[in-house]
């Protein structure tokens, strides 16, 4: 499966500047993407549609396997916070609801 995750990575950013750490613990199995900032947002997407598509496509392969999987991607963001960290604007909440 890794193979498949690589590959469709690879396609989308098309560069391989980027680790996939595998983390298997019975049939499941979880896959860490480190990659740097200019890849990050490419990866994930707008709103979060391609990672969701990734993670789709390898669940089918999983499903077919019978096995379990999932993704997560990690990695700098151009403001210089790292993928989860807290701070910097969310777009979340109304405006003037503490967002200033």
């Amino acid at each position: 499966m890794k193979d498949l995750l690589t590959f469709i990575v690879k396609g989308i950013t098309g560069k391989d500047n980027f680790e996939i750490a595998e983390e298997t613990e019975g049939e499941r199995s979880h896959f860490l993407v480190k990659a740097p900032e200019d890849s990050v947002g490419i990866i994930i997407g707008k709103e979060g549609r391609t990672i969701k598509a990734i993670r789709s496509l390898l669940k089918v392969r999983a499903t077919l396997e019978k096995k379990g999987v999932s993704v997560s991607v990690e990695g700098a963001l151009p403001d210089g916070r790292l993928l989860g960290e807290k701070g910097g604007k969310t777009g979340r909440g109304k405006p003037g609801k503490g967002l200033e």
